[in-house]
């Protein structure tokens, strides 16, 4: 009588996808440096406007104060703004640097253990937060793409494509009770009625039993996702001319929101290293900037936000902590 081998087979599925996320990372990587020097790195650095970088800077991350807006109003003031801000540059530091979109499971687990959320409802938020995202993104990408100039035919048609992406977005929060179900039903259809943990998951995801109550805050919450899409376009143009590469705030925008878009990909590297730098220097380059600058700017860029999303990281991390061991103290 033959015994069955009860031990379990290793996966190596995770590890080769995460071999290959960092096999694009150095490849693309090295495209990027190529392009460029050290020496000419330090020479764009030492004529750059510093005091208009800092600015810039300063408002790259100032504006995380909307998406802080964004998390209190959809959870209903459950959590104080400052700790909502903190939230969500936590979320957004784990979303960026972890591969290949893995982060985005991170907002349910924050706002459950910070804010006293139901990962069902912080899950239901992520949804509504990413629409939100691609309606406001790609909306930008279309107005952008269509009014920048040096723009080829080829371009104008994918901010074209990026405009009906953005009115899919606003669908789903205009009728989510109508785009649930539907959701739901090709579920249903592809697992063919069988009962499971991931079927229930996402028929209590996708279900909104209060629609009217959602769409009361829809437009606030539209508005803190523009004023944050906003505030980067004018920290994106702001570092940009500062590092004396001078665009129309339109191109800035237009740079700014397909290399957002970019960082949807399913085989993202980690911070998008590599291949969001290549597609930045790639756009850059339709705009009428040379191979090389735009690779000292992709460069420069890079290494000087890096470091400051580390130090922001652990700042919003410590912050959750000690206001929520406070709370708990009280």
């Amino acid at each position: 009588m033959q015994q069955s081998d009860a031990t379990p087979r290793r996966s190596y599925g995770p590890w080769l996808r995460l071999g290959g996320t960092l096999g694009i990372a150095a490849f693309f990587l090295r495209v990027v440096l190529k392009q460029t020097s050290w020496h000419a790195v330090t020479a764009r650095l030492e004529t750059a406007n510093w005091r208009m970088m800092i600015f810039g800077l300063f408002l790259f991350y100032a504006v995380y104060v909307f998406r802080g807006l964004r998390i209190y109003i959809i959870t209903h003031g459950r959590m104080s703004l400052d700790r909502c801000t903190a939230a969500a540059v936590f979320y957004q530091m784990l979303l960026t640097y972890m591969p290949a979109g893995l982060g985005n499971v991170a907002l349910p687990a924050i706002l459950s253990k910070y804010g006293g959320v139901r990962t069902s409802s912080g899950t239901k938020m992520l949804i509504a937060i990413k629409l939100l995202d691609t309606a406001v993104i790609c909306g930008l990408a279309c107005i952008a793409g269509l009014t920048a100039a040096h723009l080829g035919p080829i371009f104008r048609s994918l901010s074209l494509f990026a405009g009906i992406c953005a009115a899919i977005g606003l669908a789903g929060l205009f009728w989510p009770h109508r785009l649930g179900p539907i959701a739901i039903a090709r579920w249903r259809r592809a697992s063919r009625g069988k009962p499971s943990r991931v079927g229930d998951w996402i028929e209590s995801t996708l279900t909104v039993t209060d629609a009217a109550a959602f769409h009361r805050r829809l437009p606030a919450l539209f508005a803190s996702s523009m004023l944050f899409g906003l505030g980067r376009v004018l920290a994106n143009w702001t570092t940009l001319n500062a590092l004396g590469v001078h665009l129309s705030v339109w191109q800035a925008g237009y740079q700014w929101a397909f290399v957002s878009l970019a960082g949807a990909l399913p085989f993202q590297p980690p911070a998008g290293l590599g291949l969001s730098d290549a597609i930045r220097m790639a756009l850059l380059f339709t705009l009428g900037q040379a191979v090389q600058s735009a690779a000292e700017v992709v460069v420069i860029s890079r290494a000087i936000v890096a470091p400051l999303d580390m130090v922001m990281t652990l700042l919003s991390w410590l912050y959750l902590g000690r206001t929520s061991r406070l709370k708990s103290a009280d």
